[in-house]
């Protein structure tokens, strides 16, 4: 974005290309096109356009396992420390947060006919106790924003944002 000085998609140049359905997943090849005041070549364009592709792979049956962290998928991870190892040392394992919204049982025709439904559990950010007063109200609204693409998703109320909980 900053090296070709790219500003917005461009809508009507941008598209599907292609779009495969399979049993267990869905793939998919889209055309980007951006504004860009600096493209690599042929600066007349003004515009720079990028091949994308997309899978969507329907979640298993039994719970995700965990997912090592690569820094090649942009994603949030934690780490943790390793103690089992045969070497006398300690490696720092990096896995990827994910979370698992489920439909509630008794919602499942609602979610299979387009409705929004509440997921099993919700996932909810705690803000650090430590985080001044005057800023956590725009953290909050920061992580509740996301509620937009999971309402696209299907869920409401997805995801929100609470004070840690405390003692008393």
């Amino acid at each position: 974005r900053t090296r070709y000085k790219a500003t917005r998609l461009d809508e009507k140049r941008s598209y599907i290309d292609t779009l495969r359905s399979y049993p267990l997943n869905i793939e998919s090849r889209h055309v980007k096109t951006y504004l860009a005041s600096s493209p690599p070549s042929n600066s007349s364009t003004g515009s720079i356009s990028l091949e994308m592709s997309n899978s969507m792979i329907l979640l298993p049956k039994e719970p995700m396992k965990r997912r090592y962290f690569d820094q090649r998928v942009g994603w949030f991870a934690r780490g943790q420390q390793d103690y089992g190892l045969d070497a006398q040392e300690t490696k720092t394992v990096r896995y990827l947060d994910r979370w698992r919204l489920e439909v509630k049982d008794e919602d499942i025709a609602k979610f299979e006919a387009g409705e929004l439904v509440e997921p099993k559990k919700q996932i909810v950010y705690y803000i650090d106790p430590a985080t001044p007063v005057q800023w956590r109200k725009y953290i909050k609204q920061g992580i509740e924003d996301w509620q937009v693409a999971f309402e696209a998703a299907g869920f409401k109320n997805a995801i929100i944002a609470a004070d840690a909980p405390t003692k008393e």
